[in-house]
C-alpha cells in the first residue's frame, strides 16, 4: 500500500458532564442522604456508612442504593433501636424522668422491697404505660439505684449536720450482731426540727469496726464522725446506751471518753433494759421456771406439722381460738406476758395434746407377743462351718515365692464384713430407741409440769404482776420526747409494786419510799393480804389443798423484794437531770422552780448569750403567770407544744416572748428517755440485709437506713415527698460520680 502522505485525525469524544450532589436528595431521605466529603459527585448514606456515586443518575443512584438489600437490613436494625440522642436529657429538657426514678427510689427505701426489684421497673413500666414518654426513657436498674439511695443518705447526713453544728443534740449508739467480720454500729441523734415543729430521732451514719469491740475502739468511731463533719462536742448534751461495761463505764467505756471530751454530757442509760432485768431478777425467785415451760412447749409443737394439727382439733374440741403458741425471747422486753397469756388460753387443749403424745409414745413402746423380736444371739458354730468352707473355697497362690502374709484372705473379709454390718444395725437401732425415749421423756416432762397444780399457780401470779412492768416499758419505747416524765414514771412504777407488798401505815409514814426497809417482815403485809391477782386469789382458794401455799407465798416476797432491791440500786432515782427535767411539762409550770431552769442554764452555758442570761428569769415569770393558747395547752407532743410556745410574740417588741427559755427547752427535749430508737434501727437492719441480700454493702445499706429514719421521723410518705431541682440534679450527677 502506498501512503498518500497524509496524516489521520484521531476521534476525541466530548468528556460527559457529571451530575452533582443535590439537597433534594436529602429532603427526600432526611438523616440519611447527606451530602459526601469525598466529592460533589457523591453522595453519604448514614445508615450505611458509605459513599457512593451520583455523577452518572443522580435520583436515580439514590434510589439504587435505597433499594440494595444492605441499606435495607440497615434501616430495619435503625427502626428497631432508638436514636442515642434520646438517651440523653438536654440542659433545658425537663427533670420528669430522674424525678420518677427518684421516687421509686424513695418507694424502695420506705417499703424495704430489693434493689434488685430495679432492673425489671423500666421494662414494667413501658409495657404498663406504652404512650408514656417518661416511661419511654425511665432507665433506672439497680446499680443506678442504688447510686440515688447513697445520694438522698448523704443529702439526709448533711441536713442532720447542718442542724446540730448549731443547736443541742443528743447521740446514742449500740453494737449490732456480727455481720460477716465486722460488728455495725449506728450513731443516732436526736434533734430539735425547726421546720417540723419536733423532735426528731434519726441515724447520723452506720459504721463498721473491724477491730475489738473494747469502749476506746467504739469512742474512736464516734470521734471520727463528729471531726470528719465539724460538729462541735459543746452541742452534745446526752450520750446514751445500753447499761453494759462497754458502754457505760466509768473507766474504760464509752461514756468515760465522750466526757472527756464533753464533760458537760449527760450519760443516760436505757430504762427499758433495767426493767427488763428487774424482772428477770424477781422471776428468779419462783421455784417454777415459766420461762422454760413457755420454750419447750414451743419447740415440741413448731417441728412437727401432725401435732399441730392435733392441736387444732383439740382447741375446737374445748371451743379455744384457734391461736399458735407464741415464742418466747428471753431478750425480748414484752415477750413473757403475751406468750404466758396465750399458754393459759390454750392450757386445756395443751394438757389434752400432750396427754395424747404421752399415751401414744407407751404404747408404740409396749412390746407384742406376736410382733416381738428375738434378741441377738450369735451362732459360733455356723459362723466356724461356713468360715471353714470359705477357707476351703479359697484359691491357694500360684506362686511359691509369693509372700503368704500379702495374699488377700476372702473369707476372713466376708465375715469381717457381716460383723461390721450386725454392729452397725444395732447402733441404728440403738439411736431410734434413744431418740423415742428422749420425746417421750420431753412431753412427760412437759405434762408433768402443766399436771402440777403448782405451775398455773405461779403463772397466774405472775400474769398478775407483768403488766406494772410492761405498761412502764411501752411507754417508754415511745418516739416522742418523754425525758421529763421519765422520774415521774419510774417511781410511779415502784410505788405500785412496792405496794403489793408493804403494809399501809408504812408507806405513808416514809418521806423517801426508796428508803423503806421493805425486807423486815414486820413492814409487810400477811399472806392474805399481799398482792397475787384476783384470778390467782380465786385459784388459791379452789386448790389450797393440792398447792405448796407455804413455798408459794415465800417466793412472792422473794419477788417483790428481789425486783425492788435491783430498782433502788440501778434505776435513777435521784438522777438530778431527770428531776429537774420536769420543767418541760407545761401543766406543771405553775409548780416548778426558777431553779430548775437555771439548773440546765448553768449545766449547758455555751447555749445561752449574756442577753439570754439577763432575760431568762423574767421569761419563766411570765410563763407562770400569762394564760397560754389552745395550740400550746392542746398539743398533743410536749415539743410540739414548745414549738407553738416558741412563735409567741412580745406585742410591745415584737420579739420572741420565751426566746431564751425555748433554747433551755430544747436542750432537754432532746435528752434520751431510752435507747428504744438504736433497737428500732436494728430491726430495721435486720429486715434489710438478710441471707439473701448479703451482698448489700455497709455504705448503701446506711445510706438507706439513714434515708428511711429520716422520712419516718419527719411523717413523709414516698408519694408525697417533693425533690428540689438541685437534688434531682445531684441525683442525676451520682450515677457518674459514683462509678
Amino acid at each position: 500500500m502506498e501512503s498518500t502522505g497524509e496524516k489521520v485525525q484521531k476521534i476525541v469524544k466530548p468528556k460527559r458532564k457529571l451530575q452533582c450532589f443535590r439537597e433534594e436528595y436529602s429532603k427526600a431521605f432526611p438523616g440519611v442522604i447527606i451530602r459526601s466529603r469525598k466529592g460533589e459527585n457523591y453522595a453519604n448514606c448514614t445508615l450505611c456508612r458509605q459513599d457512593f456515586s451520583v455523577g452518572h443518575g443522580g435520583i436515580s443512584d439514590v434510589n439504587d442504593h435505597v433499594g440494595t438489600k444492605k441499606h435495607k437490613s440497615n434501616a430495619n436494625d435503625s427502626n428497631s433501636s432508638g436514636k442515642i440522642s434520646t438517651f440523653f436529657v438536654a440542659p433545658t429538657d425537663s427533670l420528669d424522668v430522674i424525678n420518677a426514678e427518684v421516687l421509686f427510689t424513695e418507694a424502695i427505701i420506705e417499703h424495704g422491697v430489693p434493689i434488685a426489684m430495679a432492673d425489671h421497673m423500666g421494662p414494667l413500666f413501658r409495657r404498663m404505660f406504652p404512650d408514656s414518654k417518661i416511661a419511654k426513657k425511665y432507665g433506672c436498674g439497680r446499680t443506678k439505684t442504688s447510686n440515688i439511695i447513697q445520694c438522698l443518705g448523704e443529702e439526709s447526713s448533711q441536713s442532720i449536720v447542718d442542724v446540730i453544728k448549731s443547736s443541742p443534740f443528743s447521740m446514742s449508739t449500740d453494737g449490732s450482731t456480727d455481720y460477716d467480720d465486722v460488728k455495725l454500729y449506728p450513731i443516732c441523734v436526736r434533734y430539735f426540727d425547726n421546720q417540723t415543729g419536733k423532735v426528731l430521732s434519726v441515724l447520723l451514719s452506720l459504721r463498721e469496726c473491724n477491730t475489738a469491740s473494747t469502749g476506746e475502739n467504739i469512742f474512736k468511731i464516734i470521734e471520727k464522725e463528729m471531726n470528719s463533719n465539724n460538729i462541735p462536742w459543746d452541742n452534745l448534751v446526752c450520750f446514751a446506751a445500753d447499761n453494759a461495761a462497754v458502754m457505760l463505764g466509768s473507766k474504760k467505756g464509752v461514756a468515760s471518753f465522750i466526757t472527756e471530751k464533753s464533760p458537760s454530757a449527760y450519760i443516760a442509760g436505757c430504762s427499758c433494759h433495767l426493767i427488763h432485768l428487774a424482772v428477770q431478777r424477781g422471776a428468779k425467785q419462783l421455784p417454777v421456771k415459766l420461762d422454760d415451760l413457755l420454750v419447750d412447749v414451743f419447740y415440741y409443737l413448731e417441728k412437727s406439722s401432725k401435732r399441730k394439727q392435733a392441736l387444732r382439733q383439740f382447741q375446737e374440741e374445748e371451743g379455744l381460738p384457734k391461736a399458735k403458741i407464741l415464742k418466747h425471747v428471753s431478750t425480748r422486753w414484752l415477750s413473757l406476758e403475751h406468750c404466758l397469756d396465750r399458754l393459759l388460753q390454750q392450757w386445756t387443749a395443751l394438757i389434752k395434746i400432750f396427754e395424747a403424745e404421752v399415751g401414744h409414745e407407751k404404747k408404740s413402746s409396749m412390746p407384742s407377743s406376736r410382733g416381738r423380736k428375738r434378741p441377738y444371739t450369735p451362732d459360733v458354730k455356723k459362723s466356724e462351718e461356713k468360715k471353714r468352707k470359705l477357707d476351703t473355697a479359697a484359691p491357694q497362690a500360684t506362686d511359691e515365692k509369693a509372700d503368704s502374709s500379702k495374699t488377700f484372705d476372702l473369707a476372713r473379709y466376708m465375715f469381717k464384713e457381716k460383723e461390721m454390718a450386725d454392729k452397725s444395725k444395732k447402733v441404728k437401732e440403738k439411736k431410734k430407741e434413744d431418740d423415742t425415749k428422749t420425746s417421750s421423756s420431753k412431753a412427760s416432762l412437759i405434762l408433768t409440769k402443766m399436771s402440777d397444780k403448782n405451775t398455773l399457780l405461779y403463772a397466774h401470779f405472775l400474769m398478775a404482776v407483768l403488766p406494772i412492768f410492761n405498761e412502764t416499758n411501752t411507754f417508754l419505747q415511745k418516739d416522742e420526747p418523754c425525758v421529763h416524765l421519765l422520774h415521774h414514771v419510774l417511781s410511779t412504777q415502784f410505788r405500785k409494786l412496792i405496794m403489793r407488798l408493804m403494809k399501809p401505815k408504812v408507806i405513808i409514814a416514809a418521806s423517801d419510799i426508796t428508803k423503806v426497809n421493805f425486807k423486815d417482815r414486820a413492814n409487810q403485809k400477811d399472806d392474805e393480804d399481799l398482792f397475787i391477782g384476783t384470778n390467782c386469789r380465786d385459784y388459791v382458794a379452789e386448790h389450797a389443798k393440792e398447792c405448796d401455799l407455804t413455798t408459794f407465798f415465800s417466793s412472792v416476797r422473794a419477788f417483790y423484794s428481789s425486783t425492788c432491791s435491783y430498782m433502788i440500786r440501778a434505776f435513777p432515782f435521784g438522777d438530778e437531770v431527770l428531776v429537774n427535767a420536769r420543767i418541760l411539762d407545761i401543766s406543771y409550770r405553775q409548780d416548778c422552780k426558777f431553779r430548775q431552769v437555771r439548773f440546765f442554764a448553768e449545766r449547758y452555758p455555751h447555749l445561752l448569750t449574756k442577753d439570754d442570761k439577763r432575760s431568762l428569769e423574767e421569761e419563766f415569770l411570765v410563763y407562770q403567770c400569762d394564760p397560754l393558747t389552745p395550740a400550746v395547752t392542746e398539743a398533743e407532743r410536749v415539743d410540739t407544744a414548745w414549738n407553738e410556745l416558741s412563735k409567741l410574740k412580745d406585742p410591745a417588741t415584737g420579739k420572741a416572748k420565751f426566746g431564751a427559755l425555748f433554747k433551755v427547752a430544747k436542750s432537754v427535749l432532746v435528752i434520751y428517755h431510752s435507747n428504744a430508737d438504736c433497737e428500732r434501727i436494728f430491726s430495721h437492719v435486720n429486715k434489710n440485709k438478710t441471707e439473701f441480700r448479703a451482698s448489700l454493702s455497709t455504705k448503701v445499706l446506711g445510706s438507706l437506713m439513714t434515708r428511711k429514719m429520716m422520712m419516718t421521723s419527719s411523717g413523709y410518705k414516698c408519694h408525697s415527698v417533693t425533690h428540689s431541682k438541685d437534688q434531682l440534679k445531684k441525683s442525676k450527677r451520682c450515677t457518674m460520680e459514683n462509678k
